[in-house]
């Protein structure tokens, strides 16, 4: 249930706790120095890279067609295999009456449309080069792309319970208020979330600013879902299955805001570590996998790594102390897994090497590995006062090829009561 009135948007919202309410922001102010449409524009890339990561917010690029030039859409969003089209549409001047406002909100959504289909016919011919967030240049390979279109509409005061007219086309195109876009963006405070949760709904709500309503439906749906079963080899293994809802109900992090936050920091670490012009491409691949952890593990993950970290600060002299933890959240998603050891050596770098080779060996045993990654990143205390801790991050895609004494020795090293801290697979619904 909500109730709105021209300041709020009240959400009545039903969980298996009980009822709580949800008081859904406005949208944050323009800057007042732009034109509306140009200060929508840089509002709405500023909320998926803040609440999201800047890498896989890609600017809008001009083309040469013919005598003329083009753009390529208000912006994008890419993670991974799936993208996003985005056409903001804002109201300049003061509005009219709400007949005029309805007509002009409902042509915006007709050309946003047309805009958004002659984008993604333009990606789908063949790849693009963009520059993200981050200002790196990369290469888009846009025809293997799975895109959906997004129409935001910025207007001081949108019509009330305006029905979205039908969409008709190829590409599925979401309309949304940008008080919708950036609630989406606050709630899940993960890019890879955002688009997956656009591409499940792939069509827009009912009415025009009916987002939030439709976001707590499904989520309270995810919630009474029964969880799938766990993989039986890695339950023998020591693995954990752990089933969260893919849609939280409460904002991502407000149950533990700290672990939440050093999920983030680790993924800026990654994002921002040094590295040549031509592996941009490859840590972007990366990021998309590390960012692929469902929300709902989030804070698990950053309390496993705040907790490790002050675990392994002190060791015993002459020791190495290591806390490991593997997540697998689906058959068809990366695996992810995090270390923590007391000191980084060479001997720790290739012992890290070493566990997430044997952890990629043994998916295969049940998965075939030439569409999937695992990714691992190791975190490491600092005592120089110049940061709390190292962050080395480490890819292994296909067949790791392990001989027969590489795999013993490795088993025998990670696989035993005496060896490492033990890994937790943790399968989704």
């Amino acid at each position: 249930m909500d109730l709105s009135d021209a300041d709020t948007l009240t959400l009545m919202v039903s969980t298996p706790g009980g009822v709580f309410e949800r008081v859904v922001p406005h949208a944050t102010p323009l800057r007042q120095h732009d034109r509306r449409g140009t200060a929508a524009e840089t509002a709405v890339k500023d909320a998926a890279a803040t609440w999201g990561l800047p890498d896989f917010v890609m600017a809008p690029s001009v083309e040469r067609k013919g005598r003329g030039v083009r753009e390529i859409s208000d912006g994008l969003l890419v993670v991974g295999d799936r993208g996003v089209v985005v056409q903001i549409k804002a109201r300049e001047g003061e509005p009219a009456t709400v007949e005029r406002e309805t007509s002009w909100v409902l042509k915006q959504l007709t050309a946003a449309g047309k805009q958004i289909h002659g984008t993604v016919r333009r990606l789908k011919t063949q790849g693009v080069q963009m520059v993200n967030g981050r200002g790196h240049r990369l290469s888009i390979d846009s025809p293997a792309i799975d895109w959906v279109g997004v129409t935001i509409i910025e207007h001081p005061v949108p019509p009330q319970e305006l029905a979205v007219p039908e969409h008709h086309g190829n590409t599925p195109v979401i309309a949304l208020l940008r008080r919708d876009w950036e609630f989406l963006f606050n709630q899940l405070r993960s890019t890879h979330a955002v688009v997956g949760y656009l591409h499940r709904v792939g069509t827009s709500a009912p009415v025009l600013g009916g987002e939030p309503e439709r976001y707590y439906e499904l989520a309270a749906a995810d919630a009474e879902a029964a969880a799938e079963e766990a993989d039986p080899s890695w339950t023998r293994r020591g693995g954990q299955p752990h089933s969260v809802p893919l849609l939280p109900a409460a904002p991502a992090g407000s149950d533990d805001d700290e672990a939440h936050t050093m999920v983030r920091i680790m993924l800026e670490d990654v994002a921002t570590s040094p590295l040549d012009p031509d592996e941009w491409d490859t840590r972007q691949r990366v990021l998309a996998s590390l960012d692929s952890l469902p929300v709902g593990y989030r804070t698990d993950l950053g309390r496993f790594l705040l907790d490790a970290l002050a675990a392994v600060a002190e060791p015993e002299p002459g020791t190495t102390v290591w806390r490991m933890r593997t997540f697998i959240a689906g058959p068809d998603l990366d695996q992810l897994g995090f270390a923590v050891c007391s000191a980084l050596t060479d001997h720790a770098r290739a012992a890290f090497s070493a566990w997430l080779q044997l952890r990629h060996h043994e998916r295969g045993e049940h998965a075939n590995l030439a569409q999937l990654m695992s990714v691992g990143a190791l975190l490491t205390p600092r005592a120089d006062g110049y940061r709390e801790w190292d962050t080395t991050m480490s890819a292994i895609s296909g067949d790791p090829e392990l001989t027969g004494e590489e795999l013993r020795a490795y088993q025998d090293l990670f696989n035993t009561p005496n060896g490492p801290a033990g890994t937790a697979s943790r399968p989704s619904p």
